[in-house]
Order: C-alpha cells, then structure tokens, then sequence
C-alpha cells in the first residue's frame, strides 16, 4: 500500500507547532475571586413588590444586571 508522504511544508509547519506548544507554560493559575457586597432590599430601600413573582421552567436567554456599584456611578 502506497501512503502519501507529507510534504516538507507540512513536517517543518507540525515539526514547529509541536515545539511551540511544548514551550507554552503549564495552567495558569487564577487569583482568588474576591467575594461581592451584595446589598439586601431593604438597605437600598426598595419598594416591596407588587405582586407575585412568576417563575419560568427554564433556563433564561440572558440575565441583564441593573443596579451595579462602581466609580462610573453617580
């Protein structure tokens, strides 16, 4: 059976990618995350609800968070 020797190009290219990913350093390791204030209703004061709170039987699309605390806030 008569296989397809690879072409110069493509030794030297695998050849390279393979030293490449050798020199990649192991996992990086992450900080610790730092825990968020998460402030409760009643400290920003908000009004009780109106009513009640109807709950979807799957998992949401997107979540959008409205109120955020950071120096970009007046």
């Amino acid at each position: 059976m008569n296989l397809p020797q690879p072409s110069r190009r493509h030794v030297l290219l695998a050849g390279a990618g393979g030293l490449a990913a050798a020199a990649l350093p192991g996992t990086a390791h992450a900080l610790d995350a730092v825990e968020p204030d998460i402030d409760s209703t009643s400290r920003w004061k908000a009004r009780p609800p109106q009513g009640a709170i109807d709950l979807v039987g799957k998992r949401p699309t997107m979540i959008v968070v409205h109120h955020t605390v950071s120096a970009n806030t007046s």
